[in-house]
């Protein structure tokens, strides 16, 4: 389907005009110029390159990284049998334990748009905030009513004053999918919104921090299809409700400008969705599997998305046109992706276990 509207919002971006941002890993080998990927953008003939692998021992399933406001660094979360949040420094490859994570798996995890303090959820169902400069935890979210292992989502708003977190609560004997905003400052509840189904796995802030989408479903073993919800944070008025997809969403992301969000689920699909306007755009399809993670890159004119079937995969969301498939050579399902701030490398993870694969674009 297309969208020509688009073109006009966003400035002019195709992938040829992206420059690798160039770096060596002492923790990994830069691979060969064979390991390059030729792809057919809607201009002309690009290349994504595998630049490093990143490696840490005895690490579990990475289920969130993040590069926060930096090009330089990147946290990852880990599930067992470290249940840490590691800090690697791209430029030199070094890497280092920056969190314990109470000896639970990190479900989850957000930097504050200063890059000062780090908000994390872990598979006890606590949310902490920690400093990353004087490493040490400031406070931790008291009385979420989440559940036992259902702490799922974080994020901060744009201020970084606030804090959105997801989870899963007890209702008349019922999960019941729950979304809650706090107070960075005072580590206050502001307020919370209650779902009807059993749990809200994904939340996220627009740009200027005015709204607030989650994305919800069932549990691993009973899904339910999935509903987005969008808040106004002011007023706490839900302000419009997307449906479509038939599975859980795994994750919600507004564009770089706030015009669009994407929802990526469990069946496979990746909705665009008009903000305004309170209407789908274009859905495009994993062919194998469910969607497990997407990032928009800074012009907001390509999505990256990962997936059950080990794929990354770059879409063109002018049209919805797949413009290439990354395959992790490590094999495994893929968690979680993202651009770095400037969109010129891309990282992704995942149950391969402590392995992380960074991506050059040019």
């Amino acid at each position: 389907m297309s969208r020509s509207s688009i073109t006009s919002e966003h400035k002019r971006f195709t992938l040829s005009s992206i420059l690798i941002f160039l770096f060596l890993a002492a923790c990994g080998s830069p691979l060969s110029s064979s390991n390059s990927i030729q792809v057919i953008s809607p201009q002309n003939a690009t290349q994504i390159k595998l630049l490093n692998t990143l490696r840490a021992d005895k690490i579990g399933n990475i289920d969130t990284l993040s590069f926060g406001n930096s090009s330089n660094t990147l946290l990852t979360g880990s599930q067992l049998p470290d249940n840490s949040i590691r800090l690697w420094d791209i430029r030199t490859g070094t890497q280092r334990v920056l969190v314990n994570g109470k000896g639970q798996g990190i479900t989850k995890l957000a930097v504050s748009p200063d890059g000062s303090k780090l908000a994390f959820a872990n598979a006890l169902g606590e949310t902490v905030i920690w400093d990353i400069a004087q490493q040490k935890e400031l406070f931790e979210l008291k009385n979420s009513g989440c559940l036992f292992n259902e702490m799922i989502d974080v994020d901060f708003n744009p201020q970084g004053t606030l804090l959105a977190t997801s989870c899963a609560q007890i209702d008349n004997n019922h999960n019941v999918g729950l979304v809650q905003l706090w107070d960075i400052q005072t580590g206050t509840l502001r307020h919370d919104w209650q779902g009807t189904e059993a749990r809200v796995w994904t939340v996220a802030f627009n740009p200027d921090g005015t709204l607030l989408a989650s994305g919800s479903g069932g549990d691993l073993l009973a899904q339910q299809a999935g509903v987005v919800r969008i808040y106004d944070v002011k007023t706490a008025n839900e302000v419009a409700t997307f449906q479509g997809q038939t599975l859980n969403i795994k994750q919600v992301v507004f564009s770089p400008d706030g015009t669009y969000l994407a929802s990526a689920s469990s069946d496979g699909t990746i909705i665009l969705w008009d903000v305004q306007g309170k209407k789908s755009l274009l859905t495009v399809k994993h062919p194998e599997g469910g969607v497990n993670g997407i990032s928009f890159h800074p012009s907001g004119e390509i999505l990256a998305s990962v997936g059950d079937d080990g794929t990354i995969r770059l879409w063109d969301m002018k049209n919805g046109s797949e413009l290439t498939v990354l395959q992790e050579e490590f094999g495994g399902m893929v968690y979680t992706v993202s651009f770095d701030p400037s969109g010129t490398v891309l990282a992704a993870a995942g149950s391969s276990g402590g392995l992380v694969t960074i991506w050059g674009i040019k």
